[in-house]
């Protein structure tokens, strides 16, 4: 499913949502899953239904996407 204009527009412009936690740039940990440990940047927001997912850059350089609730926020973007 494509992922909705207003949507990303807001994820652009560094406005989060109740549905959309993270927005570009924000340094993230992953908190469980397969990457659990990573230390990373969100990119991009890979998938929007029927969950979210982000691509993410790791501290390593390799692109990765997980869940939203895969994640937690380090640090805000300014």
């Amino acid at each position: 499913m494509d992922i909705p204009d207003e949507v990303m527009r807001k994820f652009m412009n560094f406005e989060r949502t109740a549905r959309v936690k993270f927005c570009l740039n924000d340094s993230i940990q992953v908190k469980s899953g397969k990457y659990k440990g990573t230390h990373a940047a969100v990119i991009s927001i890979n998938s929007f239904m029927p969950e979210i997912e982000y691509l993410i850059e790791s501290s390593d350089g390799y692109d990765l996407i997980v869940k939203q609730e895969e994640i937690e926020l380090v640090q805000r973007r300014e």
